[in-house]
């Protein structure tokens, strides 16, 4: 038969799941920084901006291709 716990035993537990994963995105960060060398979030700006890029790109390399084949029919 399983055992109900009081709030007080539910926040504890939960209390210390948060300062073990708070323990581990720390490991992480560092991680990160060392292989990488910069932080995650910093990470994250860097491949939100390359994807903006990369969409730019593409959509310029889409219109001038239009433009490739409009002045191939004007000719």
């Amino acid at each position: 038969m399983s055992k109900t716990k009081s709030i007080t035993e539910m926040v504890t537990e939960l209390q210390r799941e948060n300062e073990a994963l708070q323990g581990l995105k720390r490991l992480f960060n560092r991680a990160c920084k060392e292989q990488f060398g910069y932080e995650p979030n910093k990470i994250r700006e860097m491949l939100k901006r390359c994807e903006m890029y990369d969409k730019k790109a593409l959509a310029n390399g889409i219109q001038r291709q239009g433009q490739q084949t409009a002045n191939e029919r004007s000719e």
